[in-house]
């Protein structure tokens, strides 16, 4: 029943075309935040799945309090903020993790990520393979569309990685929890393996994001820390408890330094890096 209400509401936007276009006119959107308003489970949320196709799927989602920590291996999420207000932590760690479904990895916190604050309008992509979480502060809400897309890298299993007869690639920098940036200009392909680390691209609507993830055995160990390396630096006061990282700082995201935490992140628009003030 609850699924017929919602579609109810929506079925204008699912009748015959031809063409196979959907137009979500705002006024659904609107109606479908009032239906789902009511039915907050437990944990302060409530979601409905109102389309989808073989690789992807849309949900309507009204959050009250916080998600889970989420890392998703084979599909990369766009949020797409309808009402309301949240925070959003991209990369770092999560904390005590736990097994979710198929292919996702949970928990109740992130250490080390970005946060970032979102309102109406406001669009997050994140790729597969990156831990996110939104905050609801006491009192707030939010509603929004969660586009989620597969990545063609989640079919590939344990293939052989794809041959490159082309120059090694470069890591680009450590971004904390077992994964290195891309560099710009690497035009290798997905799925190969360069000193332990695999490249992982995932693909959406604004051209495709890319990392590269540590792989990880049995009998790995880490390498001992280069004692060659500059000690990191806090860069520039920004206010806010924020300052700038200094050019050419390796230290790997999570870093503490004089009651600073080190935080970044890559997106497809590259990567952020700055020390946040530990509280």
């Amino acid at each position: 029943m609850r699924s017929l209400l919602l579609l109810g509401l929506l079925s204008p936007l699912f009748s015959a075309d031809p063409t196979g276009v959907i137009i979500w006119k705002a006024t659904n959107l609107q109606a479908a935040e009032q239906e789902l308003a009511p039915k907050l489970d437990d944990r302060k949320s409530a979601v409905e799945e109102v389309s989808k196709t073989g690789d992807g799927r849309i949900l309507v989602v009204h959050r009250e309090a916080d998600s889970d920590a989420e890392i998703d291996e084979a599909n990369s999420r766009l949020f797409v903020i309808e009402s309301g207000e949240a925070t959003v932590v991209v990369g770092g760690q999560v904390v005590k993790p736990r097994p979710g479904a198929p292919g996702e990895v949970r928990a109740d916190a992130i250490e080390g990520g970005q946060r970032v604050p979102v309102v109406k309008g406001d669009v997050v992509l994140v790729p597969a393979n990156l831990a996110h979480q939104i905050l609801i502060a006491s009192g707030k809400r939010i509603v929004y569309l969660e586009i989620i897309q597969r990545s063609p890298e989640a079919d590939e299993g344990s293939a052989p990685p794809p041959p490159w007869n082309g120059p090694k690639p470069d890591l680009g920098a450590d971004i904390g929890a077992g994964f290195r940036a891309c560099v710009p200009g690497d035009n290798s392909p997905g799925g190969i393996i360069v000193d332990g680390y695999k490249k992982m691209v995932s693909h959406s609507f604004t051209g495709a994001s890319c990392l590269w993830a540590r792989q990880h055995s049995e009998d790995s160990t880490d390498a001992a820390p280069d004692s060659t390396k500059a000690p990191p630096q806090l860069g520039k006061d920004m206010g806010d408890g924020y300052r700038a990282c200094v050019p050419g700082d390796e230290s790997p995201s999570g870093t503490i330094l004089n009651g600073y935490r080190k935080v970044s992140h890559s997106s497809p628009f590259g990567v952020s890096c700055g020390w946040e003030k530990i509280k």
